[in-house]
């Protein structure tokens, strides 16, 4: 590119840049002549061209003048944080950038102040306009004189939430088959001589009255153990990614009434005087999904268990089924919610609750979420997870509609 065509830098560079101390703690004073009438849109620098590169560019960039305060913000940049140019020009950089954010633009500038080129950190999480959480790349370089004293800075900010996301989905799916791999094999080595002690003694308990008192009572621990152990090689085995899925018409609703019968039968919500109370919200109109009932319902009885278990003293879990929405706008996929009014989970371990042998609850393996997320993934749908610590959690699962 002819450098004729670049246009002449901005006369904001012209003042100077100290590194200071303010309220923060931290930060940048000005030094040398302030000039009210430094308006960036009076500056050659605004030319035909640099307003296509700039107004274009696919990342957000923000200049700053000395002060922090904002002269340029492109287009992406107004969408990042939700504001139009009027209402950045101007304003201090850390009164509109979320809160959360605001260390890792001070630590930005702070760091490429005292180097000497441009200063990077990446994936950074960013509270997005809507509420949802996103991620940053985000880049600071200090614009220097001849004589080297920093004269501005321009902070550019590049969007890779689905970038991160895809990466963390590889990951996790690596790490389930390798360890639906290895628990697979410990599983078949150990479920069938597990399923010999399990037979022999329900067997015995089952026809052998001349069996009492404390005798007895050993023998039922027997039973009872083994069993659960059995559920446990059950779920290892449920982490083997490479089973072939039987696909076919799925009505979500008739399986989640299954679902709830067949807990309810096996007194999965505490038997006759459980204080668990299952309230559904149906949209019978929604069109089926394609997908494997036994698989699904896997997945779906551990997302309610995980729900019947935040509430050890009992209480109301909502199921509802609908339409998913983008935005606001219903898309082609289906939405399943299951809400527990429990104690909630961390917001540092969210991100965290459907990772294989995690789980917030001490006697627990925490393997339920970790197998309903590999399933609901194997159908091309998602799995997220929202808290608050206190007040409860929802589950949902979005799968795609059949075609």
């Amino acid at each position: 590119m002819d450098p004729a065509q670049m246009g002449t830098p901005p006369e904001w560079m012209s003042g100077g840049l100290r590194q200071g101390r303010g309220e923060e703690g931290r930060l940048l004073g000005r030094t040398g002549p302030t000039d009210a009438s430094l308006d960036i849109r009076d500056v050659r620098f605004h030319t035909p061209l640099w307003e296509r590169v700039i107004g274009e560019a696919p990342v957000a960039i923000i200049a700053l003048d000395p002060t922090r305060k904002i002269l340029v913000s492109n287009p992406a940049a107004q969408r990042l944080v939700g504001r139009s140019s009027g209402e950045l020009i101007g304003r201090d950089i850390l009164d509109v950038w979320p809160e959360a954010g605001i260390e890792d633009i001070l630590d930005l500038v702070e760091a490429a102040l005292t180097g000497e080129t441009t200063v990077s950190i990446r994936a950074r999480p960013h509270r997005m306009p809507g509420g949802e959480t996103g991620f940053l790349d985000l880049a600071c370089s200090i614009l220097r004189g001849h004589d080297g004293v920093a004269e501005g800075m321009v902070i550019i900010a590049n969007e890779i939430t689905e970038a991160v996301r895809h990466d963390e989905q590889e990951s996790r799916k690596q790490v389930l088959e390798s360890i639906g791999r290895l628990a697979g094999k410990a599983a078949h080595k150990i479920g069938n001589p597990l399923g010999a002690i399990t037979a022999c003694s329900s067997s015995l308990l089952s026809s052998s009255g001349w069996i009492s008192g404390s005798d007895r009572e050993l023998l039922e621990i027997i039973v009872e153990e083994s069993r659960r152990l059995g559920k446990i090689v059950s779920d290892f085995l449920s982490l083997n990614t490479s089973r072939e899925l039987h696909l076919e018409q799925v009505n979500v609703c008739r399986l989640l009434d299954y679902v709830i019968r067949t807990l309810e039968r096996n007194r999965s919500f505490g038997g006759r005087d459980s204080k668990i109370v299952v309230r559904k919200s149906y949209d019978e109109a929604l069109p089926s999904i394609l997908g494997d009932p036994a698989r699904l319902g896997e997945a779906l009885r551990n997302v309610i268990l995980n729900a019947v278990e935040a509430m050890p003293d009992g209480g109301p879990v909502r199921v509802s089924v609908g339409m998913a929405r983008e935005d606001g706008v219903p898309t082609d996929s289906v939405s399943i919610k299951v809400v527990d009014e429990g104690v909630g989970i961390p917001a540092e371990d969210v991100p965290c609750v459907t990772m294989p042998f995690f789980s917030t609850k001490p006697d627990r393996i925490g393997l339920g979420l970790a197998i309903a997320w590999e399933i609901v993934g194997t159908h091309g749908g998602t799995l997220t997870v929202a808290s608050e610590l206190g007040r409860g959690t929802c589950v949902e699962v979005v799968l795609p509609r059949a075609m």
